[in-house]
């Protein structure tokens, strides 16, 4: 028997996914499937196919539920949040609260910092990558926390340490890697090490008798 991780980071490439698009809607019970193919462009409907699979792979399958400001979870199994930003779709699965954001760095538009920022962060960004990071940071920890980011101009994150934030009164921990031109920024509440970055093919995706 497979013995699965504490906690574990999954990232699909959407290049790759793209032209199982069929296959990958397919496997989708029909709410699920109906929910993917209200989206017009191809992409969100591949992203919203992979996002669906990776949760009853990695979580499981049962009631999928929101929270008040729209984090999925479901009863009696473990937490996980899902994002998809740029070229990856992902989700970090753990046994606590976390949350997870991916943002190209490419795509991160400088014009949108004072919309997107405190005055106290917009200090520290310079360069598109500087906006990646800050952006994932603050994302990450507020999908951890079940808020979402209601005023980003007012609610900012309070850096403790490297790793450490202050938000909302709580301290959260970050983890950021960069790959393929992309941030991809864990967060949750408690010290420890965090997972890396682990590649699902879409062989692996759509294997229902895998583990």
């Amino acid at each position: 028997m497979m013995i699965t991780p504490m906690e574990q980071l999954l990232l699909v490439r959407l290049a790759e996914a793209l032209p199982h698009e069929g296959e990958l809607v397919s496997l989708l019970n029909e709410p699920l499937k109906g929910k993917a193919l209200r989206y017009v462009r191809a992409e969100d409907r591949v992203r919203s196919a992979v996002a669906s699979l990776l949760i009853r792979r990695y979580v499981g399958e049962g009631n999928l539920r929101y929270g008040e400001h729209g984090k999925p979870f479901m009863d009696g199994a473990r937490q996980f949040n899902i994002s998809h930003g740029g070229g990856f779709v992902g989700i970090f699965v753990s046994d606590k609260e976390v949350g997870l954001d991916i943002e190209e760095i490419s795509r991160c538009d400088l014009k949108i910092v004072p919309a997107a920022m405190t005055a106290s962060e917009r200090m520290t960004i310079l360069t598109q990558e500087d906006f990646a990071y800050a952006w994932t940071w603050k994302e990450s920890v507020s999908k951890c926390l079940g808020t979402g980011i209601e005023k980003p101009t007012e609610i900012g994150l309070e850096r403790q340490s490297m790793r450490r934030f202050g938000f909302r009164g709580e301290t959260y921990y970050v983890e950021s890697y960069e790959t393929e031109g992309h941030v991809v920024s864990l967060a949750r509440g408690s010290e420890g090490e965090f997972p890396k970055p682990t590649f699902v093919s879409i062989e692996e995706l759509v294997d229902e008798t895998a583990v």
